[in-house]
């Protein structure tokens, strides 16, 4: 592992853009998420639909399950199904999902990882902007005692990379794969911007 300085003009501006494509995602009213990943139970795949600021529709069909998911979330009350009729999910877990709405589009944690641009890339027939994330850590400098983000490049650390539509300005895929198999990621999320959203009560 070695660590180096993130101060560089260029590496902030890759930076910059990536944390502005996601603060500009953050302002859409209609966003859908789908994800594949890799866990130890094996394949996931999820769809989530969000008509913000409150409402979410979420579908997940792991392997082995008879039927996906649905879960549907209108403000303070959730319903949820798996093959058959809707029920009313208790409180607890309404909570948990309203919070799971607010971390992950209203007010989400801060990014403190680290891009560099990594040139443009054609998907789908769109012209996309690449960017590959690094940790960083926080460390004081010697010489005015302030603490500072520093860059980690770890051999072997899995490969994080951002797509942004160059038009639009937004985000369009997140893909997380080991060093060993960069083509094959374990977490693929693709995200549209799709007016034909509509999440209403089951």
């Amino acid at each position: 592992m070695f660590v180096v300085s993130a101060s560089a003009a260029v590496a902030e501006n890759c930076s910059k853009t990536v944390t502005d494509a996601f603060t500009k995602q953050r302002g859409v009213e209609k966003l859908r998420m789908k994800t594949t990943m890799i866990n130890q139970s094996g394949l996931v795949k999820m769809t989530v639909e969000y008509l913000l600021p409150s409402r979410m529709r979420q579908t997940v069909k792991r392997l082995g399950d008879p039927a996906p998911r649905e879960t549907v979330l209108i403000e303070n009350k959730a319903w949820t199904r798996q093959g058959g009729g809707w029920n009313e999910v208790p409180k607890a877990y309404t909570e948990q999902l309203v919070k799971q709405l607010n971390d992950t589009l209203i007010n989400p944690p801060k990014d403190e990882s680290h891009y560099e641009c990594e040139g443009k890339e054609t998907i789908d027939g769109k012209e996309l902007l690449k960017y590959r994330g690094y940790e960083t850590i926080k460390t004081p400098d010697e010489k005015t005692n302030k603490v500072r983000n520093k860059v980690v490049k770890r051999d072997g650390a899995p490969i994080r990379l951002i797509y942004i539509d160059a038009q639009s300005g937004l985000p369009v895929r997140n893909t997380v794969a080991t060093a060993s198999k960069p083509d094959l990621p374990f977490f693929k999320a693709n995200f549209s911007y799709s007016d034909d959203i509509k999440i209403e009560k089951p």
